[in-house]
């Protein structure tokens, strides 16, 4: 839990700039509260402060179809935003957990990378405007309601991921996408982390364009129907994921089965049987287990960097999601961590990660664990001086979630 003095809810932006500049003689942090689903996300704060909720800045500014734009303000709910572009056969092709809590905000502050992120891309490829609070309050904008804005700084892709730090985001503008007609997912029986590799290396060269291409194993995917089609003892589940016409997805379907059919056992997962799967793929970094990890690498080092965590400190009971086209991948530890648990992560999981190219996090852990800014980010490296400065620009108090980060 956050340590808040009190909580407020402002209802335009101006509101939120006063409320930031109110406190602005004071010594207090200002906390931005969106859906609160992703508030242990980094170190927990320890500084008493406001807490600034965007929970009735939720309204749609503009939403010119043709144009396929979007401009809402950040405490949106994400399940409201793509209700709002289904009606005209749009979305923002990305996924969040906890969507029908999750404000648009709130994942541009986390910055989730959904299983669609191998298809479609990220955050950056589709927020093209922002309006913000800065520590001072004061408004800025950066992009404009057009794809082609090219004026200005890029504040959008400075924002993200910055998890409030720079400032509070009030309006945002996303260029979409129209809806997919079909969408199907042909999952592959995976034997051990040999079979995994050459695997992904037969998919490198396939003729089809996946929308997803993540590799699942560990006991928390057990009992997921989709999932469970193979009695034979299973390392891992490989899912690839298709989208687009009928006939493009019935191409691809056949073509992936074509070319995987004298590699592994294939099922094929139906578009009825797609929301449920893509849904189990999005949650699971989200919810359950002990704690959980994020290690970013070169999708050709993923394997790698995966074998290394499985015979690491409770490397037995594991559960993990590996984006294999990215090379993001997500460890959940279902057992609590054993006490030497901080020292492993700063003497061996954060410089095997920096060995293999890659860097690592925690993106949930324990409450009442005190992890250090080390054990939860890694050493700082040479951009550390450039953040700071960054930060100082935006925050020259430093009020703006203090303790987060650096």
């Amino acid at each position: 839990m956050l340590p808040l003095a009190t909580t407020i809810a402002p209802t335009t932006p101006a509101e939120v700039a006063e409320a930031v500049r109110a406190v602005d003689g004071e010594v207090l942090a200002v906390y931005p509260l969106g859906g609160e689903t992703s508030l242990g996300y980094g170190l927990i704060p320890k500084q008493q402060g406001w807490g600034i909720s965007l929970a009735k800045l939720d309204r749609i500014i503009d939403y010119p179809a043709r144009d396929m734009t979007i401009t809402v303000e950040a405490g949106l709910p994400v399940a409201r935003l793509q209700a709002e572009l289904a009606t005209e056969r749009q979305e923002l092709p990305l996924d969040f957990a906890h969507f029908d809590r999750a404000t648009v905000g709130g994942v541009i502050a986390t910055n989730p990378s959904g299983p669609r992120r191998f298809g479609h891309g990220t955050l950056r490829d589709y927020l093209i405007g922002v309006e913000a609070v800065d520590g001072a309050g004061r408004v800025f904008h950066g992009g404009g309601r057009v794809v082609k804005n090219v004026a200005g700084y890029d504040f959008c892709r400075l924002l993200i991921g910055s998890c409030g730090t720079l400032g509070i985001m009030t309006r945002l503008t996303f260029k979409v996408k129209p809806l997919a007609e079909a969408a199907a997912a042909v999952i592959c029986s995976v034997r051990d982390l040999g079979h995994l590799r050459t695997l992904l290396e037969k998919l490198s060269a396939t003729q089809t364009a996946p929308a997803v291409l993540d590799a699942v194993g560990g006991p928390a995917w057990r009992g997921i129907a989709e999932l469970d089609f193979d009695a034979s003892p299973t390392f891992a589940r490989l899912v690839i994921g298709v989208e687009g016409t009928t006939d493009e997805v019935n191409w691809m379907v056949t073509t992936l089965c074509a070319e995987l059919a004298d590699t592994a056992q294939v099922r094929i997962a139906a578009k009825d049987e797609w929301p449920g799967l893509l849904r189990s793929l999005t949650e699971f970094a989200a919810d359950g287990g002990a704690a959980t990890l994020k290690m970013r690498l070169l999708p050709s080092r993923a394997v790698v960097g995966l074998e290394f965590l499985l015979n690491g400190e409770r490397g037995e009971s594991l559960s993990w999601h590996l984006h294999a086209g990215n090379g993001i991948l997500f460890a959940r530890y279902d057992q609590e961590p054993t006490p030497n648990w901080q020292s492993w992560l700063l003497h061996t999981a954060h410089p095997g990660a920096a060995k293999q190219g890659g860097a690592l996090q925690l993106w949930r852990f324990p409450s009442g664990v005190d992890f250090t800014h080390q054990a939860a980010w890694g050493y700082p490296g040479e951009e550390l001086p450039l953040l700071q400065a960054i930060r100082q620009q935006f925050d020259p108090r430093g009020r703006l979630n203090p303790g987060r980060f650096w």
